[in-house]
C-alpha cells in the first residue's frame, strides 16, 4: 500500500468536498474564509505528495534537520502565544487563579484575534499536538557531539524542554482531551520505540480500570479536578445531546454537509439541542469526525481517513530510527495522534485557524516519509 495515494485521496476529497459544500452553506460569506483555507490546505498536501514523490531518496535527510528547527521553534512560539493569550478558565482550576493573575496577557494589544483570548480547550488541543511532536526527539538517547547521521544534542534537550513546559501549560488549560491527547501520543511513541513498553502501558491502565470498579466514583473525582460549574454527567450529557443533533443533519445533508462556519447558526434553528439551549454557544460537533461529516458531508469524512491512513503508513512501514528524518515522520505521526484523540470529544475543527496544523504536519510529512510501495 502507498501512503502517498491515501495522501492524495484525501486531499482531493477535502477539496472537492469543500467547493461542494459552498451549494449547502446558508451563510456564503461565513463559509467561503474556511472554503478557501480548506482547499489551499489540500492543495498544500497535494504538492507535498508530488514533492516526495519526484525527489531523489536522500533529499530528505537534508530537509530533516531543517523541518526539526523550525517545529520545535514553532513549538515554542505556540506555547509563547499560548501561555500569553489564553483565556485561561478560573472556574476550572481556581488553585492556580493567583498564577493565572501574575501572568502577563496579550489580550490587551489592539489586535482583534487576541482581544477575547484564545478559548482554552482550543489553546490546549494546539499546544498538545506541538507537545506530541517533541516526544520524538524527546524519547531520544541524547546523542554523542558530531555524531554522524543522528540528531544534534541541542534537538534532544530542547524537545525535551518544550515537551515539560508545553504538557505544565496544557495542565494549565484545564482541558482534560489535550492531557489525554498527550498522554495516549506518550504511549504510542514509546510502544512503537519498544515493544515492551506495550506491557507496561496495558498493566497501568488495567490497574486504573480495576481501581475504578472498586470505586465507581473514584474516575468521576479525576476528572472533576477539571470541572468546577458543572458536573462530569451535566458536561456528557451536553455532549450527546450536541451528537444527536449532528447526526441528524448529516443524516439530511450526507453528500454536500451545511457548510463551513455556519454549525452554530443551523443546528440551533433547524435541530435544536434538548438540554444545551441557545445560550450555549456550539461553534464546532466536539467530535472531528462528526465535525467533518457535518459540514463536509461523508466525502469530507472520508477525505479525513484517508488522509490519516496515509500519514500512518508513510510512518509506520518504515518504523523507528535515529535519524534525523525518521524523527520528524515519527514526530508528525504522535502530532497527528494527539490531534485524533482531542478530536473526540472536543475538534480543532475545519472551521477554525487552527486547522492550518493539520495541512502542516500532512503536507511535510511526505518529505521525509517512505516513498515506496
Amino acid at each position: 500500500m502507498n501512503g502517498l495515494v491515501f495522501l492524495r485521496l484525501g486531499a482531493w476529497l477535502f477539496g472537492l468536498a469543500a467547493v461542494a459544500s459552498l451549494w449547502a452553506t446558508p451563510d456564503l460569506g461565513a463559509s467561503l474564509p474556511w472554503v478557501i483555507q480548506t482547499v489551499l490546505g489540500a492543495a498544500l498536501v497535494l504538492a507535498g505528495a508530488e514533492w516526495a514523490r519526484r525527489a531523489p531518496g536522500d533529499r530528505s535527510s537534508r530537509y530533516a534537520t531543517r523541518l526539526l528547527d523550525a517545529y520545535l521553534a514553532g513549538g515554542w512560539v505556540v506555547l509563547t502565544v499560548m501561555l500569553l493569550g489564553t483565556r485561561w478558565p478560573t472556574y476550572k482550576l481556581s488553585f492556580l487563579s493567583s498564577v493565572y493573575g501574575a501572568l502577563p496577557s496579550i489580550r490587551s494589544l489592539p489586535l482583534g484575534f487576541f482581544a477575547q483570548g484564545v478559548p482554552p480547550n482550543q489553546a490546549g488541543g494546539i499546544l498538545a499536538t506541538f507537545v506530541a511532536f517533541s516526544l520524538a526527539p524527546a524519547l531520544r538517547r541524547l546523542p554523542p557531539r558530531n555524531e554522524p547521521g543522528a540528531l544534534r544534542r541541542q534537538h534532544v534537550v530542547g524537545a525535551r524542554t518544550l515537551a515539560a513546559g508545553g504538557s505544565l501549560v496544557v495542565f494549565m488549560t484545564g482541558s482534560r482531551a489535550a492531557l489525554a491527547a498527550i498522554m495516549v501520543a506518550f504511549a504510542v511513541l514509546l510502544i512503537a520505540r519498544n515493544r515492551h513498553w506495550f506491557w507496561a502501558t496495558a498493566g497501568l491502565a488495567g490497574a486504573g480500570a480495576v481501581a475504578a470498579a472498586l470505586d465507581p466514583s473514584l474516575l468521576g473525582r479525576v476528572l472533576g479536578l477539571f470541572l468546577r460549574d458543572e458536573t462530569l454527567e451535566t458536561k456528557l450529557v451536553a455532549r450527546l445531546d450536541i451528537w444527536s443533533s449532528v447526526l441528524a443533519g448529516i443524516q439530511d445533508h450526507a453528500f454536500t454537509g451545511i457548510g463551513l462556519g455556519v454549525l452554530n447558526e443551523v443546528l440551533p434553528a433547524r435541530y435544536p439541542y434538548k438540554s444545551v439551549g441557545l445560550s450555549f454557544t456550539v461553534t464546532h460537533a466536539h467530535n472531528v469526525f462528526l465535525d467533518t461529516a457535518l459540514t463536509l458531508g461523508l466525502p469530507g469524512l472520508l477525505a479525513m481517513v484517508c488522509l490519516f491512513v496515509g500519514m500512518s503508513i508513510l510512518v509506520f512501514k518504515e518504523g523507528m530510527g535515529q535519524s534525523p528524518e525518521r524523527t520528524v515522520a515519527v514526530g508528525i505521526m504522535g502530532a497527528a495522534i494527539a490531534f485524533l484523540v482531542f478530536g473526540f470529544t472536543d475538534s480543532l475543527s475545519l472551521s477554525t485557524p487552527s486547522s492550518a496544523f493539520l495541512w502542516l504536519w500532512a503536507s511535510t510529512l511526505p518529505l521525509v516519509g517512505k516513498r515506496g510501495t
